[in-house]
Formats: structure tokens, C-alpha cells, sequence
């Protein structure tokens, strides 16, 4: 797969070589942050909707926004694709039209493993996909998801 950075986050296998590890053999805070993003999305679901997996397809799609970062973590509106969203600061670009990614931190894991109201806007969601990549020590997240048009009744 040629989506992968410079510091192997993703050999197409879901693998996460030097993504910011704990150094304690655990999961990294990107792996962690990726399968709490999952859980969340499947928990925000209706029962009866088909559970959502991290899509190989639309992570690497997520992660090869994300590998366009600059060193300081800034990403440009153009590099962003259509079905890409990645976890900017508020406030839009700056002057030069970089947005700036937000680190996610320990903190940002705990949110996302906080229980959410079902929303069945979320239904029509077919596939998820969600990456983390670390720059300079700090971790970032985008996702990719296609949905439905069809109504849902």
C-alpha cells in the first residue's frame, strides 16, 4: 500500500509500527484512539444497524490526509479530500490557509469513550475508516466514511 509514512503507521495491515507506543508492550494512544473512535461510532448507531469496522480502505485514505501534515502539524484545506475530515482547531486556516491539527491527547480518548445518545442520523453511515499518525511526538487523527442516500425508514 503506498499510503504509508515515513515512520511506517500502516503496512496495509492494520499494523502500528512506531505510532507514539507506551513502550509497555500495550497499545499506542493512536491504536487506542482509532478503535474508541470505532466503538463510538458503532455505539451512536441503532441496534440494528450493521456493526462498522476501522475500513482498511477508508483508513488509509484518512491516514494519506494525515501523511501531508507539516512538521508543526499543519495540514492545508487542499490536501483535505472530500470524504476525509480531520481533527482541526476551531477558527478555519490561518493567513497562509494551513488549519492546524489538534493532538489528541489522553484526555481526547476518555471524551470518546464517554456513552453518546443513539442518533440515528448515523445509520446511514456504510463504512468507517479512522487514522492516527504521530508527528513530532504528537498524535493525530482523521476519518473517512461513505454513506447512504438512500433514506432510511
Amino acid at each position: 500500500m503506498d499510503n504509508q509514512g515515513p515512520n511506517n503507521y500502516n503496512n496495509g495491515n492494520n499494523n502500528y509500527n512506531n505510532n507514539g507506543g507506551n513502550g509497555g508492550g500495550g497499545a499506542s494512544l493512536g491504536e487506542q484512539l482509532e478503535n474508541a473512535m470505532v466503538d463510538q461510532m458503532n455505539n451512536v448507531r441503532s441496534e440494528s444497524s450493521e456493526k462498522l469496522t476501522n475500513d482498511p480502505t477508508l483508513r488509509a485514505q484518512a491516514l494519506a490526509v494525515l501523511n501531508k501534515a507539516t512538521a508543526d502539524g499543519k495540514l492545508k484545506k487542499a490536501d483535505v479530500t472530500e470524504n476525509v475530515v480531520a481533527m482541526v482547531e476551531k477558527g478555519g486556516p490561518d493567513e497562509e490557509g494551513y488549519y492546524t491539527l489538534i493532538a489528541m491527547t489522553e484526555e481526547n480518548l476518555a471524551n470518546l469513550k464517554k456513552p453518546q445518545k443513539p442518533n440515528a442520523q448515523y445509520d446511514a453511515i456504510t463504512a468507517f475508516g479512522v487514522a492516527t499518525r504521530v508527528v513530532n511526538g504528537k498524535t493525530y487523527m482523521a476519518f473517512a466514511m461513505t454513506a447512504s442516500t438512500q433514506s432510511q425508514n
